[in-house]
């Protein structure tokens, strides 16, 4: 196997890796796979949520967003189980380096006041999230969902409602 200079410098600095996998949620419980193509014109396998899953020795978290940012147990978010499970590969930092760069970076930029559905949402987080712990996107199907939606009427009249509910999961610490 083939090692990227990153991996390399890491591995040579003694650092291990850690798994890192996407958590795809359905939070339309199915109703997306059947009535998608009626409704929106285009069919969807899911509406997702995604949380980033970090398999460090001691402990393994799922992180999100939801009008807060969220460290939890996998699979004990509000969506129920996830319908995917999608490796992204591996991360050479540590839960406290993650932890330190969610506070200082990503905590202000993703809060209730800024939550959208459709534009600032658990896949933005997501995305910046991989970013710091891979340098890779998350799967643009999920990322982008919302664009390809965008201009149908029914997510807009729906989205005041939708940005009421997924984006009111805050709390005073997401431990």
């Amino acid at each position: 196997a083939e090692l990227s200079y990153y991996d390399f410098l890491n591995v040579m600095l003694g650092r291990k890796r850690f798994k890192v996998s996407i958590w795809l949620y359905d939070i339309s419980n199915g109703v997306a796979a059947r009535w998608s193509w009626l409704l929106l014109g285009q069919r969807f396998e899911g509406i997702w949520h995604s949380g980033v899953v970090v398999e460090w020795p001691d402990r393994t978290s799922e992180f999100w967003f939801g009008g807060s940012l969220f460290e939890s147990r996998p699979g004990s978010t509000p969506f129920g189980e996830p319908l995917e499970r999608r490796s992204m590969g591996y991360t050479y930092k540590p839960r406290e380096e993650v932890w330190d760069h969610v506070k200082r970076h990503l905590a202000s930029e993703f809060t209730a006041e800024k939550y959208d559905v459709l534009t600032h949402n658990c896949n933005h987080f997501s995305e910046k999230l991989s970013m710091f712990l891979r340098n890779e996107h998350i799967p643009d199907e999920v990322l982008h969902q919302p664009d390809m939606v965008m201009s149908k009427p029914l997510p807009r009249l729906l989205r005041p409602l939708l940005n009421r509910w997924l984006g009111g999961f805050a709390s005073e610490d997401g431990r």
